[in-house]
């Protein structure tokens, strides 16, 4: 293959000297990106801390644009970070990349790294660099996964994948430890993977004969409806998958796991926990909720929980003049399975919940309301009336 085109979508990358068989084009503000054809690239690199499914799905790119990118010898390289969520929308910067419903994503950090038999070219890439990776693939699914680990951390959990789809690969690496100030560093990475994704090409393109362009005119039109149908049914499955992380995750994780599921029942869910304020905050029409979400290992959730969101309902009301329902969610004993776990919150904790007119509630429960919704049993009015009435522990068994 004899020419080469480059699409770099990373804040941090500086001018990219292109060699004879290729030519860079390089975004680094992805805010002011326009649309335009991936399809005209075979060279894909992007950041995902730098990019949003928001902007995917809604002002550039669809998912579509990269399974049709895919669909000649081609090499999307992702640099993986945090999985984000957008506030309002339940959809993340992961999501746009084909075959997302095979894995799960866990955002936790570390620095241990070693190739496994399947990184192939990658492998002396990963010996030669120091890594610092920001989130772990789970591939141990209901249906088998076409993505493999390529690297492994210490505990033996995946942080780098990569599969092949219709003629192209996929691959994502964590970003290398590289100081972000030295961005002539960076650049030498990102060239060294340049040459990696050609090489890969090459083979993809010695490997497989390109379908030519008039075979499109032979496609029927049950085809894109089924095309379609599959991808309504991928995105589907994923937002299922990740409401399963309500019943294990902690922290940060719960919380962003929380606003994913209020979010997809239709809420107007703004994740503010790295603000130093509230945890999650909703904002209807007619009604205003601050949200606090709290997990125990082997434990209940006490008075502590309940006195926090009472500072934080009075702080909402002093500014802005209206009185917010308080809720409290909360993951207990959640290295347990539910049926295992003991009662939720503590009596005080229970006690000052209903005083203060405070919804009081688990994950396991915001699991089965949101089944409810998926199987159109509940609709969104209806949960936010059985949140907004209720007073103390919520009762709701499903």
């Amino acid at each position: 293959m004899s020419e080469f085109r480059v699409k770099i979508i990373d804040s941090a990358t500086e001018d990219i000297a292109s060699s004879s068989e290729e030519d860079i084009s390089i975004d680094r503000d992805v805010g002011v990106l326009l649309k335009e054809s991936i399809c005209d690239y075979n060279i894909l690199i992007i950041n995902l801390d730098d990019i949003y499914g928001y902007y995917i799905s809604n002002a550039f790119f669809t998912k579509g644009d990269f399974v049709d990118f895919l669909r000649k010898p081609s090499v999307i390289l992702c640099i993986s970070g945090r999985e984000k969520h957008l506030a309002a929308e339940p959809i993340s910067n992961y999501d746009w990349i084909p075959g997302r419903e095979h894995f799960l994503v866990t955002n936790k950090t570390g620095k241990s790294l070693a190739p496994t038999d399947e990184s192939g070219r990658f492998k002396e890439i990963f010996i030669s660099y120091n890594w610092e990776w920001k989130c772990s693939f789970n591939l141990s699914l209901p249906v088998v996964s076409p993505y493999v680990s390529i690297a492994n951390n210490i505990s033996d959990q995946s942080v780098a994948l990569k599969t092949n789809f219709d003629k192209g690969k996929v691959f994502i690496i964590p970003r290398p430890e590289i100081d972000t100030e030295n961005s002539k560093a960076y650049a030498e990475f990102i060239r060294v993977m340049i040459d990696l994704c050609k090489e890969e090409i090459e083979e993809l393109a010695a490997r497989e004969k390109e379908e030519p362009d008039w075979v499109e005119k032979y496609v029927i039109v049950e085809e894109l409806e089924l095309r379609d149908e599959i991808q309504k049914l991928q995105s589907e499955y994923q937002t299922l998958l990740k409401a399963h992380r309500l019943f294990y995750e902690m922290g940060e994780a719960l919380t962003e796991t929380v606003s994913f599921v209020l979010s997809a029942i239709g809420f107007n869910t703004q994740n503010k926990e790295n603000l130093g304020t509230h945890d999650i905050e909703i904002c209807e029409d007619d009604l205003d909720i601050i949200i606090e979400v709290t997990s125990c290992e082997d434990n209940w959730i006490n008075i502590n929980k309940t006195r926090q969101l009472l500072d934080w309902c009075r702080r909402f009301e002093r500014e802005r003049g209206s009185k917010p329902k308080g809720l409290l969610i909360a993951n207990h004993y959640c290295n347990h399975p539910p049926p295992e776990r003991d009662e939720p919150f503590t009596l005080p904790a229970l006690k000052q919940g209903e005083a203060e007119g405070f919804c009081l509630m688990t994950t396991e429960q915001l699991y089965k309301i949101f089944c409810k919704f998926f199987k159109d049993e509940m609709n969104k009015n209806e949960i936010k009336k059985l949140l907004s009435e209720t007073t103390g522990l919520l009762k709701f068994e499903g």
